[in-house]
């Protein structure tokens, strides 16, 4: 049987967003499942990932992993968004105990580059067609799920910015995070001196005054 061709719909990633356990240890196997697949994800890339694979690190039957997730394309939207979620959870918290809005952006924005760049998932996405896509030409949708958790943060520096400006906000802090995402070559400091540079050039741009 001819090999299924790799496809990763954002629609699909959101909608496993939307629904897999805030705690992803209320359920074991899919959590051993999804890291696995997270793990390959950044090792071997979409392409290669297999579904054998994954459940050998998993230590769990292939037949485990078909009757939890629709065929090998709906796993890899599942794990693109369970590294997601894992991404929102150490931006949420990087914030816990920070009551200052503005300084709550600086780090959250600070510590999304990081575990980016740390992880490898920025390098795996840069390398990455499918992955590449999913964030650009078919960014949409993502770009509108991103923006709009951002939104939050944009209404709490300054309450009486009405919703259509505090998405116009986000939009624009969500777009410039992919952009240093993809294109790492930078003359701002984003290592030891990320929050500081952070500090410095993005928190002007949406200060009101």
């Amino acid at each position: 049987m001819p090999k299924v061709a790799t496809h990763v719909d954002a629609l699909a990633v959101l909608t496993a967003l939307a629904t897999q356990p805030v705690d992803t240890g209320a359920d074991d196997v899919d959590r051993r499942i999804l890291d696995a697949a997270g793990h390959l994800l950044v090792d071997v890339g979409l392409e290669d990932l297999e579904v054998d694979q994954v459940a050998e690190l998993a230590g769990v039957g292939r037949s485990t992993i078909y009757r939890r997730f629709d065929g090998r394309n709906a796993l890899l939207a599942a794990t693109v968004a369970h590294e997601a979620r894992r991404l929102l959870a150490a931006l949420a918290d990087a914030v816990a105990g920070i009551d200052d809005p503005e300084e709550q952006l600086v780090v959250a924005f600070s510590t999304g580059l990081r575990v980016a760049r740390a992880t490898g998932l920025a390098e795996r996405v840069r390398d990455e067609p499918l992955l590449l896509r999913l964030i650009t030409v078919d960014g949409g949708p993502v770009l509108a799920a991103a923006s709009s958790q951002l939104a939050g943060y944009a209404r709490a520096l300054d309450p009486s910015v009405d919703e259509r400006e505090s998405r116009a906000t986000a939009e624009l802090l969500v777009r410039l995070a992919i952009s240093l995402i993809l294109t790492p070559q930078t003359a701002l400091d984003l290592d030891e001196g990320c929050e500081d540079t952070v500090r410095r050039h993005l928190a002007p741009l949406i200060r009101r005054r």
